[in-house]
């Protein structure tokens, strides 16, 4: 099973660059290589030639007046120089680098933490029997599903928008909700917000089918290859990742958290069921119930990797 080459529809990169030199060296290998080649040629030819003849011709009448003396001298000198200078420089310089890809990295990864125990394979038999523990490398098989806190928010401001929140406003008149301060074009605004909230930072989770338990997946939306994140649901596929927490069934697992106000945000979607009745007896298709939790047996998960 090791030598498969799967493929990632999810990675994060920045847990998966700061795992690896953990695990495997210390560091991310790059190599480089420099050749230098000089050639330098010099010559240099001097030629020096020196002749000189000398003659003394002195004559002599014991007359100190008149003394007669002839001095001949001659000098011939020749002197050449020549200079040769030849300079050749090669000089290459060749740098190589290994550079690997996050595929690569993920792959290795994934080997070595099998070979040496450090990543466990777990079923549903492992969640319900609580056979897992809390900060633990584990490694399953599932599905996404479509069920999302957020995506039920947004189908709900699409619903209000098209049909106009002020055109639904007068849906109210006559019902138990006439004399509220809350109608159709609140609950808009209020949605809005919530959206916000939950699409803040890139973060989401996802629920993932396994068998008769679900995982939830603490997950950031850039890390995905596909720009939807749904484009890859309903298929099996595996996960990497490390354990957060595992529930039984008198647990859940909230899908709010991020909000910082998960309490308040449960009481407010529970309030807008009388308005969602009014909606839906004047033949208005809305969502099922939004999903705000999920039940045990679960995990909740921080994925590296999400392959098939």
């Amino acid at each position: 099973m090791n030598n498969l080459i799967y493929m990632p529809i999810y990675l994060n990169e920045k847990l998966l660059l700061s795992i690896y030199p953990i695990v495997i060296d210390g560091y991310i290998e790059s190599k480089s290589i420099k050749s230098t080649k000089d050639k330098s040629n010099s010559l240099k030819i001097s030629k020096d030639c020196k002749h000189q003849h000398s003659n003394d011709h002195k004559v002599s009448n014991n007359n100190k007046d008149h003394n007669k003396t002839k001095d001949l001298s001659e000098t011939t000198t020749d002197d050449s120089s020549g200079t040769l200078d030849d300079k050749h420089a090669n000089k290459n310089e060749l740098t190589i680098k290994k550079i690997y890809t996050k595929f690569y990295l993920f792959h290795d990864l994934r080997n070595t933490m099998i070979n040496t125990n450090m990543l466990r394979h777990i079923t549903e038999l492992d969640i319900i029997n609580n056979n897992i523990q809390s900060g633990e490398y584990v490694e399953f098989d599932s599905k996404i599903t479509s069920e999302s806190t957020c995506n039920g928010i947004i189908n709900l401001i699409n619903i209000i928008h098209e049909y106009d929140s002020k055109e639904l406003d007068k849906l109210l008149k006559n019902t138990e909700t006439q004399n509220s301060l809350t109608n159709y074009t609140i609950i808009e605004r209020q949605l809005e917000n919530f959206k916000k909230l939950l699409e803040m930072n890139d973060s989401d989770n996802i629920v993932m089918q396994f068998n008769k338990c679900k995982a939830v997946l603490n997950i950031d939306k850039k890390c995905f290859y596909s720009r939807n994140i749904y484009d890859n649901s309903n298929f099996s596929c595996k996960v990497l990742c490390k354990v957060l927490r595992c529930i039984n069934n008198n647990d859940s697992i909230c899908l709010l958290d991020k909000t910082g106000m998960q309490d308040y945000y449960k009481d407010y979607i529970k309030s807008l069921d009388p308005y969602l009745d009014i909606l839906k007896e004047n033949n208005i298709v809305i969502p099922e119930n939004i999903i705000t939790e999920i039940t045990g047996p679960a995990i909740q998960v921080i994925p590296m990797g999400i392959y098939v």
